[in-house]
C-alpha cells in the first residue's frame, strides 16, 4: 500500500483451518468481544439515531475511550468514541465501521476472530 508516495509495510491477513480452533461448527454465531466498561460518565448527545426499520432510537450518550485490543505483545491502542443507545438488544456495545477502519481490521464471523495488521504481525481478537 502506497501513503504520500511512502511505502507501508504490514502483514497480509488471511484465515484458515488454524483459525477454526476452539470454534464448534456448523454455527451462526454473532462475533462478541467482552470488554469493562465500569464507573465511566457519558457526554450527552442532542441527536437521534434511526433503526433498521424507521424507528428514532433514544441516545443516553457518547463517550471516547481508549480501547486496548488483542493479546500480549500484539496489542494495538487507540481512542474510539462509542454511542449508548436505549434499545433492547443482546449487545451492549457495537464496535462500528470507524474502529474497524482506525485499527485496518478484517473480521470474519465464521472463524469468530477479528484481525488486524501490526508492523510485520498480525494481532488478533
Amino acid at each position: 500500500m502506497e501513503v504520500e508516495g511512502m511505502m507501508r509495510s504490514e502483514a497480509v491477513i488471511s484465515f484458515g483451518p488454524d483459525d477454526l480452533k476452539g470454534v464448534n461448527l456448523p454455527h451462526n454465531d454473532v462475533l462478541l468481544i467482552q470488554i469493562d466498561l465500569q464507573g465511566y460518565q457519558l457526554e450527552t448527545v442532542e441527536t437521534d439515531l434511526f433503526g433498521f426499520a424507521g424507528h428514532a432510537v433514544y441516545l443516553e450518550g457518547e463517550i471516547i475511550l481508549l480501547l486496548t485490543l488483542g493479546t500480549q505483545e500484539l496489542k494495538k491502542n487507540f481512542m474510539t468514541t462509542f454511542t449508548v443507545v436505549e434499545a433492547p438488544s443482546s449487545y451492549n456495545i457495537i464496535l462500528g465501521r470507524s474502529a474497524m477502519n482506525e485499527l485496518r481490521a478484517v473480521a470474519s464471523t465464521y472463524h469468530q476472530n477479528i484481525k488486524f495488521p501490526m508492523v510485520n504481525q498480525v494481532g488478533e481478537i
